[in-house]
């Protein structure tokens, strides 16, 4: 309870096996203080544990190389986040997904649902410095970003770092912190890299994901690798959705 207000509030000290996010009223909007610290997806969330899913589309198996920045681009509303909570789980290492656009609340439901790690650490920020402030203490072997392009890097001048130059600031972290950096973007009109072209020459490794059309039940995502410094292009995994999240098809 508040001290000022005698009011209850919520708050996170540590990740303890007994806080979990309050039941909601279905006839009322219940809105929850985001988290100050990650937390893992089990105490984001409400829904019941599912079977763990696992699958390997980078090609690397279990291990991903350090100190290296991915870039992971789609369309919006394609899977982005549903393909990288699945596709990590099976990844070794401490992961830190960072959400700049959704609730950790409703992150952490999704992952839960679709049987994805529950011990992934959730965290939402917006601000590139305290994306990478959180990394510097939380010390993760993967960083993910959702989305470089919702967060943004007002510095202490009240100017917006440019995008180009926020990429630069995680390749020194990623460099640094010898951590595996994957970060997703949004596309254009032409399903390009939304942003200047330099981002694509940044980054060491870029994966595409295209939804191809089909009817309701016939969409397919193909994951495509288009820039690989470390091995061959060309490679791609076709995944359909299905209820608990994306499936491996041919």
């Amino acid at each position: 309870m508040c001290a000022v207000c005698r009011r209850d509030v919520l708050v996170f000290l540590q990740p303890r096996a007994d806080v979990r996010a309050p039941k909601r009223d279905e006839n009322r909007v219940v809105v929850l203080p985001e988290p100050k610290r990650p937390l893992p997806a089990r105490l984001l969330a409400q829904s019941a544990e599912t079977p763990r899913f696992e699958m390997d589309p980078w090609g690397w198996g279990r291990e991903l190389p350090k100190g290296v920045t991915v870039i992971l681009s789609a369309e919006a509303g394609a899977g982005k986040s549903t393909f990288l909570a699945k596709s990590l789980s099976s990844v070794k290492g401490r992961v830190l997904y960072v959400s700049s656009e959704e609730s950790a609340y409703r992150l952490g439901e999704r992952v839960m649902r679709i049987g994805a790690d529950p011990e992934l650490a959730i965290y939402h920020q917006k601000s590139i410095f305290e994306i990478l402030k959180v990394a510097e203490e939380e010390r993760p072997d993967i960083l993910v970003i959702d989305s470089l392009n919702a967060c943004h890097g007002i510095d202490s001048h009240g100017q917006n770092v440019a995008l180009n130059d926020r990429l630069d600031l995680i390749n020194q972290a990623v460099i640094r912190q010898k951590m595996t950096a994957i970060l997703i973007s949004h596309v254009n009109g032409d399903g390009e890299i939304f942003g200047p072209t330099t981002l694509e020459h940044m980054s060491d490794i870029l994966m595409t994901m295209k939804v191809v059309r089909g009817g309701p039940a016939d969409e397919v995502r193909v994951i495509e690798g288009k820039k690989n410094r470390f091995g061959p292009t060309g490679r791609y995994g076709a995944f359909r959705h299905v209820e608990n999240g994306l499936t491996r098809t041919e």
